[in-house]
């Protein structure tokens, strides 16, 4: 989800390039791509740290934690 906002908006920041859009606006474009891709760089720098922990979803599938203490 994170992944396809980014290539979302990367794409609105280089089509407003290509088209003429307003100053304003192409900022603002620039602005949001600068602010989720830095997210997703400081997301990924805590979860790789353990400052952020993902979900577990393996539990209870085939082969998954469960099954593998049986």
């Amino acid at each position: 989800m994170v992944i396809d906002r980014i290539a979302e908006f990367s794409t609105a920041a280089h089509a407003a390039l290509k088209h003429g859009v307003p100053e304003p606006n192409r900022h603002y474009l620039w602005q949001r791509l600068s602010e989720i891709s830095l997210a997703y760089s400081d997301l990924a720098f805590e979860i790789h740290t353990g400052v952020r922990k993902v979900p577990d979803f393996t539990a209870g599938t085939p082969g998954g934690p469960i099954e593998a203490d049986r």
